[in-house]
This record gives C-alpha cells, sequence and structure tokens, in this order.
C-alpha cells in the first residue's frame, strides 16, 4: 500500500442539447470542451442520433467525459411550461432533471425554455426542505472590478409572499458565499426606498422576519440604482420586479454602446480607433 488516495469521480452535469436556438451542435460543442478543456464530465440529453453524429464530427465519439441519453421529445420556447412537462414525459428538460432526481448528475443546463426549467425542477426533481418554489439568480455586473450583485428572482415568480422572498434571501445569501466568494454576504430588499417606511406590505413583512435572523447579514433596503454599485452583495423581490430590472439593465448598457459607437464613428481617427479595438 502506497497511501495513495483514489478520489470519487465527480458526478456528471445533464445538459439539455435539444432546447437552445442554435441547435444541438453548439451544445454538443461546449460539452466537449468542458471535457477536454476543464475535466467536466456531462451527459447530453437528447435525439441520440443527432447527438452522436455531432460528437463524431468533432472526433469525440469515444470521450469518456461525454455521455448520451436519448431523449425522444424537446420543448419548443412557445409551449406552455407546466402543460408541457406534463404532456412530453419524454422530453429532453424532464429527463435531465430526472438524472438528477435519481442521482447520476449533479444539475442541469439548458439553454431552452425556462419555464420549463423552472416547472421540471419544480415538479421532477423537487426542492429541498423548506423551501416552497425555486428562483433565478442573475449575476449583474457592477463597476469597478467588483464581483457581480447576485439579483433574484428575476423572472421565475410573479407574485411572491414575504416567506418565499425569505426564502430567496437565505438561497442568495448561500449561493453568494460560493459563487462570490463572500463570508457575509450583505442581504437587501429591493424597494421604492431605503427609509424602513418605504416598500409594501410584502416586503416590509418579509424585512421584518429577515432582520430577526442571526446568522443573515440583512442589511435593509437598497433601490434599483444600487443594483449595479457596492450596496449590497444579494437583492431580492419577486420575479416580476427582478426581471424588469435585469431588461433595463440590458437596455441601458446597450443604449451606452450604441450611444459610444455612434460619436466614434462620426470621425476617421474614431473608426480607425474602433477597427483596432
Amino acid at each position: 500500500m502506497n497511501g495513495s488516495v483514489t478520489l470519487p469521480r465527480p458526478l456528471p452535469v445533464a445538459l439539455d442539447a435539444m432546447g437552445g436556438d442554435y441547435g444541438a451542435g453548439v451544445v454538443v460543442e461546449g460539452a466537449v470542451d468542458a471535457s477536454r478543456k476543464l475535466g467536466i464530465p456531462s451527459i447530453l440529453v437528447g435525439d441520440e442520433k443527432e447527438i452522436r453524429s455531432h460528437l463524431i464530427r468533432l472526433g469525440a465519439q469515444s470521450d469518456k467525459g461525454v455521455q448520451v441519453r436519448h431523449a425522444s421529445q424537446a420543448i419548443s420556447m412557445d409551449e406552455s411550461p407546466a402543460k408541457a412537462i406534463r404532456l412530453k414525459p419524454q422530453a429532453s428538460i424532464g429527463i435531465a432533471f430526472e438524472l438528477v432526481r435519481d442521482g447520476h448528475a449533479c444539475g442541469v443546463v439548458s439553454p431552452g425554455n425556462t419555464g420549463a426549467m423552472m416547472a421540471a425542477g419544480l415538479f421532477i426533481s423537487g426542492t429541498i426542505s423548506g423551501i416552497a418554489r425555486p428562483a433565478i439568480a442573475s449575476l449583474v455586473p457592477r463597476a469597478g472590478n467588483l464581483p457581480p450583485t447576485i439579483l433574484l428572482d428575476s423572472g421565475a415568480n410573479i407574485d411572491c409572499h414575504a416567506y418565499q422572498l425569505v426564502q430567496f434571501a437565505l438561497m442568495g445569501s448561500f449561493y453568494a458565499r460560493s459563487a462570490i466568494p463572500c463570508e457575509s454576504p450583505r442581504v437587501a430588499l429591493l424597494s421604492n426606498g431605503t427609509e424602513l417606511a418605504k416598500g409594501n406590505d410584502i416586503i416590509r413583512s418579509a424585512a421584518m422576519i429577515l432582520s430577526e435572523i442571526d446568522d443573515l447579514n440583512f442589511i435593509g433596503y437598497v433601490e434599483g440604482r444600487d443594483v449595479v454599485r457596492n450596496a449590497a452583495d444579494v437583492v431580492v423581490c419577486d420575479g416580476f420586479i427582478g426581471n424588469i430590472v435585469l431588461k433595463t439593465i440590458e437596455g441601458s448598457a446597450e443604449l451606452v454602446v450604441d450611444s459610444i459607437r455612434g460619436h466614434v464613428e462620426k470621425s476617421w481617427l474614431g473608426r480607425f480607433g474602433m477597427r483596432l479595438v
């Protein structure tokens, strides 16, 4: 015995190969790159014949880090998520979550229908004890080379009760500890002002509960402009508000880029500089 220890092989990630706008080929390429460059194993879920044709094209048909699980159905972007999960038991997203539920995969990645992802996660693999519903966490860039702000929920739950916002805050805090990472992430509720009297009844009720949780670094309220500032590490809101905030930030960023490009391209020197960039 030489005293060496054999570490267990990590569980693969289940990849929905059929849900994206650019076809299965792009997902297969990503899985192969993840295996070869990062050592991340995966299970590609979808039309087996199509997936294997892409693996052959990439010379990865024998790659042990990429497995294939056949799924005869797929869920499109315009389908009703909950209805599609019920009526399509062989959908690639559903089978991917079954792999997690049965202990064959550690997580699911899909470029497809976000609502179907949420529905499959809720109905197939389920939530952990004490959590009523999943939430979408978005990483919002901050200025000054700072780690991103974690914004949740950013679209999964349109209407939320106070206890659901509390659960989102706890999930966001735990996620921030590993994603940022940060030992004591600052958690805030998104409101229409920073004063305690601001917000609606749901926000104020959630704040009251959060302020009594000892091991949570709850700092109160932040405003929409604070999401991109160094005001909090985790910002909590319902999915209706969160999605509007996220899309507004995306639109503002596009406006800034387009404005800069428009001014720069007015002169030959600016156009030359743009080509260099």
